[in-house]
């Protein structure tokens, strides 16, 4: 069996078509042999790899074990799998790629892209953790990181991106985004009214509890958040994120 650096680095970055099967059907076949912590899913266009560093570090400081899954990655693929205040090393992540490999078998595990299977590769990383902040890659509803279920959702702002795959509106892009909702949401500020509208009509069609952060927020959490932002010289944007 190849390592997994070996392993990724054979994968194809872009494919002719896009299967949208393949990681659903994928993961029906092996679910049993992989048990699930509580999911967090991040979705949105800007800002979900700090909204979810804040909410994992947020839940492992309150001692819980918790795992961020985020892509990509700056320097080194270990950025993508975080695991209780740090990157998971390499021993780990080989450890984990041999047990997937092996419970996938060689045919699955081929025909996974790059991302699926680095996606499956977290969970069995993180399968002793409390909690799992989960984000996702392209768009929501059909990304592979939807195939779990999750405790919540959490929306950060959505605007036009990845325009070949998901539309060439706000509203297009948004719905597909949004139609990842699970069983309760969270939705944070957003520079285009349309998304709310589209998330409340969703969520009301789902029958799923949702929440607007500017709603939840006291005055204190205003007050603790600008703090924190002034303390650690953040922008405006890394505030807003901390706000969700």
């Amino acid at each position: 069996m190849l390592s997994l650096s070996d392993f990724l680095e054979a994968k194809p970055l872009y494919y002719d078509e896009i299967d949208y099967e393949r990681m659903p059907r994928t993961y029906e076949a092996v679910k049993a042999q992989l048990p699930l912590p509580q999911i967090i899913h991040i979705v949105g266009t800007n800002g979900k790899g700090t909204t979810g560093r804040f909410i994992a570090n947020a839940l492992w400081r309150s001692g819980c074990r918790v795992g961020h899954y985020t892509s990509p990655h700056i320097l080194r693929f270990n950025e993508r799998i975080w695991l209780n205040g740090e990157n998971a090393d390499d021993a780990a992540l080989e450890r984990a790629h041999e047990t997937l490999f092996a419970l996938l078998g060689a045919e699955r595990a081929d025909a996974l892209s790059y991302f699926e299977y680095t996606t499956l590769l977290a969970v069995v990383v993180y399968r002793d953790c409390d909690w799992v902040v989960l984000e996702a890659g392209l768009g929501g509803e059909h990304d592979a990181t939807n195939v779990f279920e999750k405790r919540l959702s959490v929306f950060t702002p959505i605007d036009r991106d990845h325009q070949d795959f998901l539309g060439d509106t706000i509203e297009s892009i948004a719905e597909t985004k949004l139609r990842s909702m699970g069983p309760e949401a969270l939705i944070g500020l957003q520079p285009h009214a349309s998304v709310y509208t589209l998330y409340d009509t969703i969520a009301s069609f789902r029958k799923a509890p949702h929440h607007r952060a500017d709603e939840l927020l006291t005055a204190a959490d205003r007050r603790a958040a600008q703090e924190i932002a002034e303390a650690r010289k953040m922008p405006r944007y890394l505030e807003e994120n901390l706000l969700l």
